[in-house]
């Protein structure tokens, strides 16, 4: 199923159909050939993403949507997954798709790879319930341990998902000298550029809340969602600089020009060492993903939890889902071990 917006002329329908239909074969081939993966049945949404989001939320099997929140860490949301069946063998993906008929190689090219972007999710999202790596269905939790699994996941997957598209993508666009493109070239920037001020929001962002909260002028909630609802974030737009360093063969910024930032100094440095030097597949088929992602998480989510009490926050987790301790103390502000 495939919606576009009504003011397209009919020619414009019939190219982006085309050119839809056969990435979407191509990313099935990637899902059954390569990751021995069945395919999900998708609705791909090609109309403006708060529309589109209004249109699929009474529809979808998750976490409720807000269609006007497109904002996230580092900038907006180009285009969304949505699970339409708990297991993800169904999916709704939203991605701008008007380009795709232009004459402007850069626009198609960008559509292009948002589309296979988004498509990838499913994919990702699909070998997690299979392979029992994840659960079925939405539980939503206060619990630390899940948050700190969660930011792990949510990096992995932005990080899986550009590098299946940017392969996927791999020689078919270029320029006037029928060079590739990569598509920060395309982009005409990168992640990496904004990451600064990503790091900003880090150290003396969380910092600063934590103080905030010890003289009074802050909630706990508020400070849990900051610190923790942030983290998620934050890893996520990592993994996209990580994704775009390996287009471009650079090498992690957080061990190049931002490594005496102090957020990577003092917070982020640690956990996301971590997980870029994991040894376990990126992406495995069905039957190995569970324990690729399982070598992840044990990796990474110890340095999370650790992460937050550099911070100042040290959460002990309780029986039910909402049952969360949290103790604050100062956090570290310098390089001096704690």
């Amino acid at each position: 199923m495939l919606v576009l917006p009504g003011e397209l002329v009919p020619a414009d329908v019939e190219a982006i159909r085309q050119l839809t239909f056969w990435y979407v074969q191509l990313m099935r081939a990637v899902a059954e050939e390569s990751l021995d993966l069945p395919f999900p049945r998708l609705e791909i949404w090609m109309l403006d993403l708060t529309e589109a989001l209004t249109a699929l939320a009474p529809r979808v099997a998750g976490p409720p949507i807000a269609p006007g929140d497109v904002e996230r860490v580092g900038g907006q949301v180009a285009g969304k997954t949505m699970p339409l069946e708990d297991d993800w063998s169904r999916a709704a993906v939203v991605s701008p798709g008007a380009a795709l008929a232009s004459d402007d190689g850069r626009a198609k090219g960008l559509a292009l790879f948002s589309l296979l972007h988004e498509v990838g999710h499913t994919l990702v999202e699909r070998l997690g319930t299979l392979s029992g790596a994840r659960e079925i269905g939405w539980h939503p939790t206060a619990h630390s341990l899940r948050k700190a699994g969660n930011a792990v996941r949510h990096g992995l997957d932005e990080w899986r998902v550009s590098s299946m598209a940017s392969t996927a993508l791999r020689g078919v666009i270029t320029n006037g000298d029928g060079q590739p493109v990569s598509i920060p070239e395309l982009v005409g920037g990168t992640y990496r550029d904004a990451l600064g001020g990503v790091l900003d929001s880090v150290c003396p962002g969380w910092p600063d809340a934590v103080t905030r909260y010890r003289n009074h002028r802050m909630s706990l909630g508020d400070l849990y969602a900051q610190v923790v609802g942030e983290t998620v974030g934050v890893f996520t737009f990592l993994s996209h600089c990580e994704a775009e360093a390996a287009m471009l063969a650079q090498s992690t910024p957080l061990r190049d020009e931002y490594a005496q930032h102090p957020a990577t100094r003092l917070y982020l440095g640690e956990p996301w060492g971590a997980l870029v030097d994991c040894d376990a597949p990126l992406l495995a088929p069905v039957c190995e993903f569970a324990d690729a992602e399982g070598a992840y998480l044990s990796e990474v989510v110890p340095k999370i939890i650790e992460m937050w009490r550099r911070v100042g926050l040290t959460f002990t987790d309780g029986p039910g889902p909402e049952d969360l301790r949290i103790d604050v103390a100062a956090p570290l502000r310098d390089a001096a071990a704690p």
